[in-house]
Formats: structure tokens, sequence, C-alpha cells
């Protein structure tokens, strides 16, 4: 897949993320599309920043299945309605430590 231009104005280019991702779903399908932003001209010297890894991570676990696999988890009870998988995501997004149940 080819890594897309990241929007940035002009004069900005230095801003652009060491990674980023997002996932969209087309308007005709039922399938996920990731738009997936990497450094253009990386360097074979530089090592690689914490967010670049972390992506490398979130792709490893999406092309082994395991994103997958967890999303069937999260329905298993049913179809999950918008403001649960909010609720969801904002508990995991709190600063402090929670030991409440996804």
């Amino acid at each position: 897949m080819p890594t897309p231009a990241y929007p940035y104005r002009d004069g900005q280019e230095d801003l652009a993320p060491d990674f980023a991702l997002s996932a969209w779903k087309p308007e005709d399908g039922d399938d996920i599309d990731l738009v997936i932003h990497v450094p253009e001209n990386p360097s074979a010297t530089k090592l690689a920043s914490l967010p670049l890894i972390y992506g490398l991570a979130v792709m490893t676990l999406e092309q082994q299945g395991v994103i997958a696999r967890q999303m069937n988890l999260l329905q298993i009870a049913g179809p999950v309605t918008e403001a649960a998988a909010c609720e969801a995501i904002a508990l995991i997004l709190q600063e402090e430590t929670n030991d409440q149940p996804v």
C-alpha cells in the first residue's frame, strides 16, 4: 500500500508525524480502509521513533488477525452501540490506572 500524502500546509512539512493511522469505512462496503503515513525518506541510521514502532506493533497485530479476533470478542454479547464504544475508549484514555474491564 503506498503511503498517502499527509495533509499539511505549505511550510509545515516538518510537522508530519512519524506514524499516523486512520481507519475509514467506505460507504459501499463492510471492510475498513486503513490510511497509513510513515516517513517518506526513512533513514537507515536514525533509530525508529516510539510512534513508528507502536504503528508497526498495531499493524503486526492486524496482520496476525489479533485485532479481528478482539473485535469479534467485543461483539460476542451482541452489537456494540456507539455510546458503549465511546465510553470504553474514554475509560482506556484515562490517565490514571483503572481496574474496570473494557
